[in-house]
């Protein structure tokens, strides 16, 4: 009950916080790397003066990394999914516009075939993520472990800032962690 509690208390802070911060951050889409149908990609929807997909709350986030990784769902109520791995690699523009995302918590320990390795607001990176700061972060996992990113693989990461109280721990004796 007690911990429910908690997990209750933290997923709607999470949301909150998220919300709030992330009024607008544009993900820009081109021709040869994002088809632009569907309209909305969950709950995200196309800007077409824009020409970009329109992020502005945590759920728009969640959308993305759903959209990106995949299929399925990614998010818990205590933990975040990153955008992006392998694969399926986040391969875009995503532009955070100055913005600030805020209270993002990934907990991995490596159990029931969770991934713990490339995590970080992008697990993966071959794409541009530009102007966006991540702070107040709680990331664990075993490595590659960041704060915009687990790793960037041929992506381009700029005027990106990781600040404020963000605490990356690796589970694994010479990994590769990053701030970044």
């Amino acid at each position: 009950m007690y911990q429910s509690t908690i997990q209750q208390f933290i997923a709607k802070k999470l949301n909150q916080v998220l919300s709030a911060v992330l009024l607008t951050a544009a993900l820009l889409v081109g021709q040869t790397t994002w088809a632009q149908s569907p309209a909305t990609i969950g709950s995200i929807s196309y800007n077409s003066t824009l020409g970009a997909y329109e992020i502005a709350s945590a759920d728009n986030l969640h959308d993305l990394a759903v959209y990106v990784n995949g299929a399925g769902s990614y998010s818990t109520e205590d933990t975040y999914t990153p955008i992006g791995r392998g694969a399926k690699a986040f391969k875009g523009t995503f532009d955070g516009c100055g913005y600030t995302i805020s209270g993002i918590r990934i907990y991995r320990t490596g159990q029931t075939n969770e991934v713990v390795d490339f995590l970080g607001l992008f697990g993966q990176i071959k794409g541009t993520v530009r102007n966006v700061t991540v702070s107040d972060a709680r990331i664990t996992g075993r490595q590659l472990i960041g704060g915009i990113s687990g790793d960037n693989w041929q992506g381009t990461i700029s005027n990106c800032t990781v600040t404020n109280t963000v605490c990356i721990h690796s589970r694994q004796n010479n990994a590769h962690n990053n701030v970044g």
